[in-house]
């Protein structure tokens, strides 16, 4: 392929003519085509956990897409910048699903119906993950700590998960708990206060 060409191409799809982890070094069309390679593996890794509902599918995939616009941090007026207007127009006010581009998320997070759905923009949370409508993972107030949400945790709708807790990897939290303190992995919890019903 002529250098111009690749150098076009280079452009539109890392326009600060870097690689996905921010490196520049993506000079040979072989190089470019893995990188490309990357990004839709990248933005397709919560495809398959979310055939139940296409408007959850569309809604993670915008997630992600706006998470790798967010790399190439030169580019962020030209691109970023109205994808996030967009972004939050669309997830955010019209299907009212507050899933900020600056959360840490692990691949395979799996939503069912979502909206109502608020998560802190500081929350971190594991692969395999899996929420439910009206949730809120957040802090206790300005200053407060946020949760930890480890692999494979299911959460049930309606529930409240507030401050700097960890809910353990393969923990169950029931509908309408409401979860202040660690939940230890592979345990049940319910109620409010959220007890733990078994381990």
């Amino acid at each position: 392929m002529p250098a111009s060409r690749l150098a076009r191409i280079k452009f539109l799809i890392q326009p600060c003519g870097q690689d996905l982890n921010g490196h520049n070094h993506i000079t040979t069309t072989g190089e470019l085509l893995m990188s490309i390679a990357k990004g839709i593996k990248f933005i397709f890794q919560d495809w398959r956990r979310n055939n139940h509902d296409f408007k959850i599918r569309l809604v993670l995939l915008l997630f992600r897409i706006g998470q790798l616009l967010r790399k190439p941090w030169i580019c962020r007026w030209t691109l970023f910048y109205p994808y996030y207007l967009f972004y939050k127009v669309l997830v955010f006010w019209f299907f009212h699903i507050e899933l900020s581009l600056d959360l840490e998320v692990g691949s395979g997070l799996r939503i069912y119906h979502g909206y109502s759905l608020v998560i802190h923009p500081k929350t971190r949370i594991g692969r395999n993950v899996t929420l439910r409508h009206c949730t809120t993972l957040g802090n206790k107030g300005q200053a407060g700590g946020v949760p930890l949400i480890e692999d494979g945790v299911e959460i049930g709708c309606g529930a409240i998960i507030i401050g700097e807790v960890t809910i353990g990897e393969g923990a169950k939290i029931g509908a309408g708990a409401v979860v202040t303190k660690d939940v230890p992995p592979n345990s049940v919890v319910i109620g409010n206060p959220a007890r733990i019903l078994r381990r």
